[in-house]
């Protein structure tokens, strides 16, 4: 039904008996017997020895359920990444337990379409055309310990006689290592049509992290090939109660082109812990068109009205009225600007100063000095450029 491996193995040689443990583990629904190995693994074909020494099995106590901070629901981004799920591994690890159920909580999951052919993919097709109907969807029917009509990728489905929610039986699924896993059927449908999927799931074990139902739409008549598209349950269970809750997608279309869908009840272990949950009552069944409800609209009025009171709402209220305002003093208009008409002047014209103008010789002065200078300057630099050439 199941395995768990030690949680170590010896792998560098010493002088000395070291222990090897399993730890404590639940021994899978509908088990009667279990063998015990002591495995060597040689490294090639050379002779290998081991002793082995006071070797035990015995019913041991569960293991303390995580803290309350552990079994907290899953964030945004927790909820996002389910919607791609990693294969289950084959060989599972140890440690399982009883838990004490806590209060029930129940987290919502954002509504999904994406695709997922790596799921899909790995799930084996069945070898005929799908019924249109759930099978088995009370967990009665089963054949020499299989249940009818349900597939498992990854973990242990088996039937129990309690708890049930109806009926005489329910599933049980048995997880024993930390990967992703689900219980699955594939059902025939109708292209752009409206389904619900629903399924009571009796969760009450810490070491669920949580658990939702999926919905996956195929092109092909058996469910094989990529998807399609996929939707989630409308919330995931996380937080551990002893009761059956309701956990379901509401209505939802088949994409166009789809012919099949692959109804998943999803399990995700918090740890390689043992766990465990309870399936009965499922459904899938075709439902009617969702009534469309508008978005609530603002009180019917003329736009002109509309208008109006916003502009009337937004517009600062009058601290002083205009009444009492101070009046301003008169300006004294600026006299007219003074237009000088320039003209050329002859040389006696120069030499005598305009009026306002002042004496010209200052001016005169200044220029002489500045260009005598400069002819001075310049004739520096060529005498010493002509001294460096030399």
């Amino acid at each position: 039904l199941a395995t768990i491996d030690s949680t170590a193995t010896l792998a560098s040689p010493q002088p000395e008996f070291r222990p090897l443990s399993t730890g404590a583990v639940m021994a899978p629904p509908g088990v009667h017997s279990a063998k015990l190995r002591v495995l060597m693994r040689p490294r090639d074909a050379t002779n290998a020895i081991i002793y082995i020494d006071t070797v035990s099995f015995a019913t041991a106590a569960a293991p303390a359920p995580p803290s309350t901070a552990t079994i907290a629901p899953p964030t945004a981004a927790a909820s996002a990444t389910s919607m791609l799920l990693p294969p289950p591994t084959p060989s599972p690890s140890a440690t399982a337990t009883a838990a004490t159920p806590t209060a029930a909580t129940t987290t919502p999951l954002p509504p999904t379409a994406t695709a997922v052919a790596t799921i899909s993919s790995q799930d084996p097709a069945p070898a005929d055309a799908p019924p249109s109907a759930l099978a088995n969807a009370g967990f009665e029917d089963a054949s020499e310990g299989t249940l009818t009509g349900w597939q498992t990728y990854g973990g242990l489905l088996t039937q129990i006689a309690s708890p049930a929610r109806s009926g005489s039986a329910a599933g049980a699924f048995f997880s024993s290592s930390s990967s992703t896993k689900w219980v699955f059927q594939t059902v025939a449908v109708e292209s752009a049509s409206w389904y619900q999927f629903d399924a009571f799931v009796y969760h009450d074990h810490a070491w669920v992290e949580s658990a939702f139902l999926r919905i996956s739409w195929y092109a092909s008549a058996d469910g094989s090939g990529s998807a399609l598209a996929s939707v989630d349950s409308t919330a995931l269970l996380t937080a551990p109660e002893q009761a059956y809750r309701l956990l379901s997608t509401g209505p939802t279309q088949a994409p166009p082109g789809a012919r099949a869908a692959k109804l998943r009840i999803i399990m995700r272990p918090r740890d390689g812990t043992s766990a465990l949950f309870y399936i009965d009552d499922a459904s899938f069944q075709q439902v009617t068109e969702p009534a469309f409800k508008p978005p609530p609209q603002i009180a019917e009025q003329p736009e002109s009205r509309q208008v109006a009171a916003v502009s009337r709402a937004s517009a600062p209220p009058v601290r002083a009225p205009l009444a009492v305002a101070r009046p301003q003093p008169l300006r004294e208009p600026m006299s007219a600007p003074v237009i000088r008409r320039h003209t050329l002047r002859t040389p006696d014209q120069l030499a005598t100063p305009r009026h306002n103008d002042g004496p010209l010789w200052p001016w005169a002065l200044f220029g002489g000095i500045t260009g005598a200078g400069v002819v001075a300057l310049m004739s520096y630099l060529a005498q010493r450029r002509e001294e460096a050439e030399s």
